[in-house]
């Protein structure tokens, strides 16, 4: 539901401020940080109301795909696809906006890098997101426990004071260093009751190993299917 407010409010935003653009140019002009729209007064007056109205159309465009892409995305349980859609629309809108105005609204130069690092944001968050999302590896390698992955760990065997499988875990509080997105969250959190805890955790839904250490560390653990989840348990509980 968060991901579905978050989406509807900035495609809202976008498309309010496709309109915004037209009605007060020079504003946007101060405001909005894309080059092809700061420039935009090089252009003679009927060629700036053509701009204008491509920006204005493009800035909705995007607000709609926005809107679409992460509500859709929310309802089918694709939180990844329903972050990406928070941003890519939008970085897509500058590429666009940039190229239209590339020799005229701003200098080629200019746009080309500008085009560069919109391009290199559109490839990066993404591939972040996909890696930080992928499911941890679990195993025992030379008398450690070893959690690879994002945020990942290595603990000495010689250091786990307990391991438990719980159905239910407490509430996930603040995030200190870690990464979050739908029902993925990686890294340093504190929790109700605990207070600094270290969660690789891929599904709201139960079992969840909790992992305690002899310097009282907690560390949580489940995975998407739950059955991976009691087998990875019963793993580290019988090393082999």
């Amino acid at each position: 539901m968060t991901l579905i407010i978050v989406s509807v409010f900035i495609g809202a935003l976008c498309i309010g401020s496709g309109f915004w653009i037209v009605n007060n140019p020079d504003a946007a002009a101060k405001r909005i940080n894309i080059p092809g729209i700061k420039g935009y007064r090089k252009l003679d007056e009927p060629e700036q109301i053509i701009y204008l109205n491509f920006v204005k159309k493009t800035f909705i465009i995007a607000g709609l795909v926005t809107v679409l892409g992460g509500v859709i995305s929310s309802l089918l349980k694709l939180n990844i696809m329903a972050v990406i859609f928070l941003f890519a629309p939008m970085m897509i809108m500058a590429i666009v906006i940039s190229l239209k105005g590339m020799g005229r609204t701003m200098n080629r130069i200019a746009a080309i890098a500008y085009i560069l690092f919109c391009l290199a944001l559109l490839i990066g968050i993404p591939a972040m997101l996909s890696k930080s999302s992928q499911e941890p590896n679990v195993f025992f390698e030379n008398e450690n426990l070893r959690i690879t992955g994002s945020y990942g760990e290595t603990i000495p065997v010689k250091n786990i004071a307990d391991i438990t499988l719980l159905e239910q875990r407490p509430k996930i509080g603040m995030r200190t260093n870690g990464f979050a997105a739908g029902t993925v969250r990686k890294g340093h959190f504190k929790m109700d009751g605990i207070g600094k805890v270290k969660l690789f955790i891929m599904s709201n839904s139960g079992p969840y190993i909790r992992i305690q250490t002899v310097d009282r560390r907690t560390i949580f653990i489940n995975f998407k299917n739950s059955e991976k989840t009691v087998d990875i348990y019963e793993k580290i509980r019988n090393p082999q």
